[in-house]
């Protein structure tokens, strides 16, 4: 019984030995585990904080591209008013040349000059944007606008 007795303490001792082995290891696992998880959250934080900046790239993007947009439609309009601009300059310019023209033949009985000459029996040879060529009994003269009282300046429209 002595052999017996001492063999079920031998596998006592062993059996103890291993469960605490087994909860040993187990526990170091268990700590092991704690590391990686912490490590694996810090990860997985990492990733949404990456996650959420390229969302907010994303809609930086695409509220760039409609931005873009936006400004492709602002150039368009500018593109059909510079247009329109040039269309009605010329329009104004045809229109005060017409003017002018109509100028063209009138007799003007006196015309006194900002310089203080008075011209007499005037008759209006062209108009031109530098001035008048008009024709007075002398012989034909140039009078720049400069030289013409205000009012006709402003009925030749410079």
């Amino acid at each position: 019984m002595k052999n017996f007795i001492a063999l079920l303490v031998f596998i006592s001792a062993g059996a103890s030995w291993y469960v605490w082995h087994q909860y040993s290891q187990a526990k170091k696992q268990n700590a092991e585990f704690t590391e990686n998880l912490v490590i694996h959250e810090q990860a997985i934080v990492m990733r949404r904080a990456e996650v959420q900046a390229y969302s907010q790239l994303n809609d930086l993007l695409k509220k760039v591209r409609d931005k873009q947009s936006e400004i492709a439609l602002v150039q368009g309009k500018e593109r059909l008013l510079k247009e329109k601009l040039v269309s009605l300059r010329q329009q104004r310019s045809d229109i005060i040349n017409s003017a002018r023209r109509s100028f063209v033949g009138q007799t003007i009985p006196e015309l006194t000059l900002t310089d203080g000459r008075k011209l007499i029996t005037v008759r209006v040879l062209n108009v031109e944007e530098s001035g008048l060529s008009v024709s007075l009994p002398s012989g034909v003269q140039k009078i720049s606008r400069a030289e013409l009282p205000q009012d006709w300046r402003t009925r030749l429209h410079y």
